[in-house]
This record gives structure tokens, C-alpha cells and sequence, in this order.
């Protein structure tokens, strides 16, 4: 969720078969439902996407390596899917959550407030940090329109009244600004 930006639903859903050649294909994600003896994984469309469409995420080496140590180390469940239950069936995300927090424990972060979400979150900000546009970045993240992305991570966006000066003024004049943009005649 950290190095690709999933939801719940989607790293749940995620198949060793959907890697292929630096990209994780994404074709539909578990939703928990209610049923007359407790809860169930079903198999849902991606959010805000119709039956049949799919999303391709970038997957960075890092990541690539842990899910070799994990295939490794797990094996995958039913139809491949890499975070399957102890049984080897469907894994719900109330487990997923559970096991986050265990973990997170474990690697000594105990008292932060971590979330599964929270792990979205840092992939997104970390994207518009390092420079990746909110255009791509929402793209990545799977969502319908780039205003969500802009409203919630819009203020990360670095230096983006700095860098418009020197890309209006090489446009106005041709060259390359070097100074202040406060020096005379500037404007």
C-alpha cells in the first residue's frame, strides 16, 4: 500500500499473476459483506470503475522484492492472491487491519496512529514531494476526478509559484531567468 498507493480492497485482491514486467494489474478488489453467519470477502469492480475495467500500477523494485519474500516465504491462496487467512481462503480486511497494527507494534511504532490508510496517504505525499504531478499521482491512485488528489494533497505540490515565474518568464522572453524575481522591471 505504501509504494503503489492501494486500498484495502485492492492489496487483498492483488494476484502474483497481476505482476507483469513492473506493473501490477489491478482487476477487482474484496469488499467485506455481511452475511446470516458473519462476514465474507466478496469480489467487487475497482472504485469508481464498471465490471471488466482495470487500473496499472507502477510497481517500484522494493516493493517487487517483498512480494518475492513474501510469495517466498507465505505462498499465495486461492487463485494466487498474495494475503490470503491462515486457511488459505480470502483474507478480510478487519484481519488485514489487525495484522497492521500487529506489525506496526512489532517494528516498534506502536503508539502512532497507524492505519492502513495511513499508508495510502504516505505513497501520495511522497509522490507530490519527489516532484510527481497531482495529475499522475491521482491517476495512481485510482480516483475518479484529480480534484480529490488536489484538495487533499494540492499544498505539497513543491515550489509551484517559484517554478511558474521562471516557466513564464522563459516563455515571455525567451531565456532563461536568472535573480530575484523582485529585482526591477520584473513583472
Amino acid at each position: 500500500m505504501a509504494g503503489c498507493g492501494l486500498r484495502i480492497g485492492e492489496v487483498l485482491a492483488a494476484r502474483y499473476a497481476g505482476f507483469d514486467n513492473g506493473v501490477l494489474r489491478l482487476r477487482r478488489q474484496f469488499v467485506r459483506v455481511k452475511r446470516v453467519d458473519g462476514y465474507e470477502a466478496e469480489l467487487s469492480p475497482l472504485k469508481s470503475r464498471e465490471d471488466g475495467e482495470c487500473r496499472d500500477v507502477p510497481v517500484p523494485q522494493a516493493v517487487w522484492r517483498e512480494v518475492e519474500r513474501h510469495v517466498a516465504e507465505y505462498g499465495t491462496g486461492r487463485d494466487g492472491y498474495l494475503m490470503h487467512a491462515h486457511h488459505g481462503g480470502e483474507a478480510l480486511d478487519s484481519n488485514y487491519r489487525v495484522d497492521l497494527k500487529n506489525a506496526v507494534k512489532k517494528a516498534g511504532y506502536g503508539d502512532e496512529p497507524w492505519t492502513a490508510h495511513t499508508l495510502r496517504h504516505f505513497f501520495a505525499s511522497s509522490a507530490i514531494a519527489g516532484g510527481v504531478s497531482l495529475l499522475e499521482v491521482s491517476r495512481r491512485l485510482g480516483r475518479s476526478t484529480i480534484q480529490i488528489t488536489a484538495d487533499i494533497y494540492g499544498h505539497l505540490t513543491p515550489d509551484a509559484g517559484g517554478k511558474l515565474r521562471v516557466v513564464m518568464d522563459e516563455v515571455l522572453t525567451g531565456a532563461s531567468v536568472v535573480g530575484d524575481p523582485g529585482e526591477a522591471g520584473a513583472g
